[in-house]
């Protein structure tokens, strides 16, 4: 569901993101000259805005961009923020998405269940 609603959002998220593109700026200054592993997560990395700058500053990390909502995958390699290995990533995202799916769906239940306040539906 929350993949969803990010997924019909994709193409204009960067236009209305301002507050989550001004943390991500600040969070990318405040990175270490270096890391003590080669491997990093961008999680939730939306249409990876970052992609570029993490590179940068840690040329020597290999970064995956992972998130919910493929479309914000989908998104972030149209507009040529992901390298060719980032495609495990969007596999990754992807396959996350559905099992919170699966889990969401799983727990909500259906109409004739006992909601939490033990009242049925």
């Amino acid at each position: 569901m929350v993949g969803q609603h990010f997924s019909r959002a994709a193409r204009s998220y960067d236009e209305h993101a301002i507050l989550q593109l001004a943390v991500g700026r600040s969070l990318v200054q405040r990175l270490p000259a270096q890391l003590p592993v080669n491997h990093a997560l961008d999680l939730g990395c939306a249409t990876a805005p970052f992609a570029r700058a993490q590179q940068q500053a840690l040329p020597d990390v290999h970064w995956q961009a992972v998130d919910l909502s493929p479309a914000m995958l989908a998104e972030a390699a149209v507009r040529g923020r992901l390298g060719s290995l980032q495609q495990l990533a969007i596999v990754i995202g992807i396959f996350i998405a559905l099992l919170v799916d699966a889990y969401l769906a799983d727990v909500a239940g259906g109409a004739a269940e006992v909601l939490w306040m033990d009242r049925e539906a």
